[in-house]
């Protein structure tokens, strides 16, 4: 069995990545009628979903999501990652 090695991206590279991926998703929802009900129900869990910072694994900024209405994240100190 091999053993894995885990490590953690630059918060700033975790940040924009999410970003990159918001905005290429909403341009393809914009084309596509099935894909834009998919991401707004992915939306829609992602905002139930804000309080449960300890269960999130990739570090998103609460201001860049609010900005979107995506509320993904709502950590108190966004420079952590979840635990």
């Amino acid at each position: 069995m091999r053993a894995t090695r885990s490590s953690s991206l630059d918060p700033e590279v975790q940040y924009q990545a999410h970003e990159i991926g918001l905005r290429w998703a909403d341009g393809v929802a914009a084309e596509n009628e099935w894909f834009a009900k998919v991401l707004e129900n992915q939306k829609a869990f992602v905002q139930l979903w804000a309080g449960a910072d300890r269960y999130r694994k990739v570090m998103v900024r609460e201001e860049a999501s609010s900005a979107e209405g995506t509320a993904a994240g709502s950590a108190s100190d966004d420079t952590k990652p979840a635990e």
